[in-house]
């Protein structure tokens, strides 16, 4: 029980900085102190709802639900706490989540698919780390290979130009 409870926050503290590494790769002039917070109280959160474990409907946990909403975490993040505008905020809530979220899955599916299911289970709180370590690792040197560390720049200048066509056309 004591070992499994350690574990789960050994795992929640991987996603954290998983959170908090991609931040750092991809937007330059971020606050790491606050991303680390900021996903700190999300996880927590989380923790309370499996705690809790409250289904809806359809045998729906909410702390799968919660799962969904980190882009609607990290918006203000990205919007109040670094001043980005409100394009490039929602830009980077969901490219953050994406990355992070959409790694593990697909990583996780496929090796389930090749050590079995039975295996994941036993597991699977082991598992997931490494799975969480090695999608953090492939994250960020995909990042660096795509260079898209000079993304800000790009998304400020893209957004620059949508506002004043839309300048423009009023």
């Amino acid at each position: 029980m004591i070992q499994s409870l350690i574990l789960s926050f050994l795992l929640g503290g991987i996603i954290v900085l998983t959170f908090a590494l991609v931040d750092e790769k991809i937007y330059q002039e971020h606050q790491f102190a606050f991303i680390f917070l900021l996903s700190t109280f999300v996880l927590l959160f989380e923790s309370l709802l499996v705690f809790l474990d409250v289904t809806l409907f359809s045998n729906i946990r909410l702390s799968d639900l919660n799962m969904l909403l980190w882009p609607v975490y990290l918006y203000p993040y990205y919007h109040y706490a670094n001043r980005t505008n409100r394009l490039c905020a929602i830009f980077y809530s969901f490219f953050t989540y994406l990355a992070v979220e959409g790694t593990a899955t697909f990583l996780t599916i496929i090796v389930s698919s090749v050590l079995g299911d039975a295996f994941v289970a036993a597991h699977s709180i082991v598992y997931n780390m490494c799975i969480r370590l090695v999608s953090l690792v492939i994250i960020l040197k995909l990042i660096e290979t795509l260079n898209l560390s000079h993304i800000t720049t790009y998304l400020n200048l893209i957004s620059l130009l949508f506002m004043k066509k839309n300048l423009k056309s009023i």
